[in-house]
């Protein structure tokens, strides 16, 4: 596929993605106001052979390549991958083009992090690809990408669940947290993790947004999500990738380790999967139909679902912030004797449980 023709194919498919992301978006407001929308059959035969096509192409391998690459986009000046000690200890750390290179590399003067000569290697194709192909049987070729960019955006949001201090497993809370994706108009994606047990939940950005506005958005469609499923401890809720608001001065915040991994993938790993945790028979169809949200649609959602603002906390002191706002007595016997709290990404308060003219929001 030459350069024109990929660009044309590229310049499609966002098209396409921001048709449909639109289309979700409308037919959720729809439904919140109660208005049935007919559907029209004609409409729904001209799409097919947008849709078709895509589906049934064979895609070269740098054809897959660059469309992973179109989709888990994060810093492209550095990224990490995952090592392995004799020890059997594992992490990752940021590629260094320097490493092992006697002329600047001392590892018994220097820890990689204090080198004064460290030079990290730019992410780049041959490295997708090896981390899709998953030749190293050690799996020292997984990619941990970055999701901040300089300017503090990001293209996508992903939650993270896994097994660790659960006692009831994580598919429960990635269905409460699915479900109110699906509540919201908000296309998502489940990948089983790397391990097999955990999984992490995917939205796309049709353009980067900032690290705070998606964490919002996160925030909020876990604070919905615990809401709606109080009988869920969501001890299975690990964190958000974004993992920070902005970057860390000197550093390049979380990252998070990138999907299709070939030696995972291979043992059933790392892969995306349907509602009932199977995995898709074609993952490339599924990138292929993977539908992003606009910014617009974000702030939208969390417009209309994360009504608690920060600046009514000192609204009542608003310039004269030296003053302290008088404690208001209530009456005790209006409150439970008890109340079971949730610590997740927050500390969570079931509000019913709570007379309805205390509560903060």
């Amino acid at each position: 596929m030459d350069a024109n023709k990929h660009n044309e194919t590229t310049s499609a498919l966002e098209q396409i993605r921001e048709l449909k992301a639109e289309n979700e978006r409308l037919k959720s407001l729809l439904a919140k106001h109660g208005i049935t929308l007919e559907e029209n059959k004609c409409s729904a035969i001209a799409l097919q052979p947008y849709n078709k096509p895509l589906s049934n192409c064979k895609l070269s391998l740098r054809d897959k390549v660059l469309l992973f690459q179109s989709l888990f986009k994060g810093r492209n000046d550095v990224f990490a991958k995952r090592w392995h000690s004799l020890t059997g200890k594992a992490g990752y750390q940021p590629v260094c083009q320097r490493e092992w290179d006697r002329q600047y590399c001392d590892k018994r003067k220097y820890r990689c992090a204090d080198c004064p000569n460290r030079l990290f290697a730019p992410l780049t194709y041959e490295h997708l690809y090896n981390h899709l192909a998953g030749k190293d049987e050690q799996g020292r070729d997984v990619i941990g990408l970055y999701p901040i960019l300089e300017d503090n955006t990001c293209h996508f949001l992903c939650a993270d669940f896994d097994d660790k201090n659960c006692e009831h497993g994580y598919k429960n809370d990635v269905l409460a947290y699915v479900g109110v994706c699906k509540e919201w108009g908000i296309p998502c994606y489940i990948e089983r993790s790397r391990s097999g047990n955990g999984a992490h939940v995917w939205i796309f950005f049709t353009a980067a947004i900032t690290a705070v506005k998606a964490r919002q958005l996160g925030n909020a469609l876990l604070a919905e999500a615990m809401n709606k499923e109080m009988r869920f401890s969501f001890k299975s809720y690990d964190r958000l990738f974004p993992n920070q608001d902005t970057l860390p001065k000197g550093g390049f915040g979380n990252l998070v380790a990138l999907p299709l991994q070939g030696l995972a993938r291979r043992n059933g790993n790392s892969v995306f999967v349907d509602e009932a945790f199977n995995a898709y028979s074609d993952q490339w169809k599924i990138l292929l139909e993977v539908v992003k949200i606009t910014e617009s649609a974000v702030d939208e959602i969390l417009q209309t679902h994360n009504s608690f603002e920060f600046s009514e906390l000192t609204k009542s002191n608003e310039g004269t912030p030296w003053n302290s706002p008088k404690p208001v007595m209530i009456d005790s016997s209006d409150f439970p004797t008890s109340v079971t709290l949730t610590k997740a990404n927050m500390l969570y308060i079931p509000l019913e449980l709570i007379t309805k003219g205390h509560q903060p929001f």
